[in-house]
């Protein structure tokens, strides 16, 4: 009720007996059920929605070696009662993984699946491009056309999750779907290997520069490609990006293999 409405809004009043009013007190509920555990017993906070319509709430904790039961119900309770009686505002904070990446790293490996997952999507919106048959004639790149596409927005989100995340969740997860669409058939997939590998070599650079053959390697190799623009995206990643965040240890010892006259 205290966020400003910034833009054209709809805004409709849910009464108590509504599904999506049950919801939303419920998810602010759960946050209060799990202020109560951290406080009396230090546990450290998970996950906490509304369960199945009709139901409730409830707050996923882990309480390290304590172990609760209904016993301990009572003294929850009260806690969760006492911070309503607090009247604690409800304040919600959106951040970027650039703006947590001190607690990022920490939050994706609890999650199984996270990097790997995010790191699919990231690479199938890298392959949101047409061949346009104007692309090959043009005297110059319009660095403004595309910029709000999936194509562009995948690859400055790459950056920037590789930078948040850092090299150990990242280079691992890369290192598989990098070669398959390295050697996939569709000029798009290769193309998009080669545009993930550039973006990733700021946050992953320790790693890269220990594995400089390697990554050398998959870039040159990709430098005879019919298609022209997985040709462009070659020369890019190793002229401009990898040499600029693997430098100098890139020039020094791969300089004869990748500027051959």
């Amino acid at each position: 009720m205290t966020r400003p409405l910034e833009e054209d809004s709809q805004l409709q009043i849910f009464r108590f007996d509504n599904d999506e009013r049950h919801d939303t007190f419920w998810h602010s509920s759960a946050h209060i059920l799990g202020q109560s555990h951290e406080t009396l017993y230090g546990c450290k906070i998970f996950i906490g929605p509304c369960t199945t319509r009709g139901e409730g709430f409830y707050s996923d904790v882990f309480c390290g070696d304590s172990r609760l039961n209904d016993d301990h119900f009572k003294l929850i309770e009260a806690g969760a009662l006492k911070a309503v009686a607090k009247k604690q505002p409800f304040q919600q904070f959106v951040i970027t993984l650039v703006e947590a990446r001190e607690c990022v790293a920490g939050m994706a490996r609890k999650m199984s699946q996270f990097t790997s997952r995010l790191f699919a999507i990231l690479m199938k919106m890298i392959l949101d491009i047409e061949d346009d048959p104007a692309w090959h004639t043009a005297e110059t790149e319009d660095e403004d056309v595309g910029e709000t596409s999936n194509y562009s927005v995948g690859q400055e989100c790459l950056d920037r999750l590789s930078i948040s995340l850092g090299r150990n969740p990242i280079v691992p997860v890369a290192s598989e779907q990098l070669l398959a669409y390295l050697a996939a058939p569709e000029w798009q997939k290769r193309l998009a290997a080669l545009i993930a590998l550039a973006q990733i070599a700021e946050g992953c650079s320790k790693v890269m520069i220990k594995n400089l053959e390697q990554v050398v390697t998959m870039v040159l190799n990709s430098s005879p490609d019919q298609h022209p623009h997985v040709r462009l995206a070659d020369i890019n990643a190793i002229g401009r990006q990898l040499s600029t965040d693997l430098g100098p240890y890139l020039q020094v010892q791969y300089h004869q293999g990748c500027f051959q006259p």
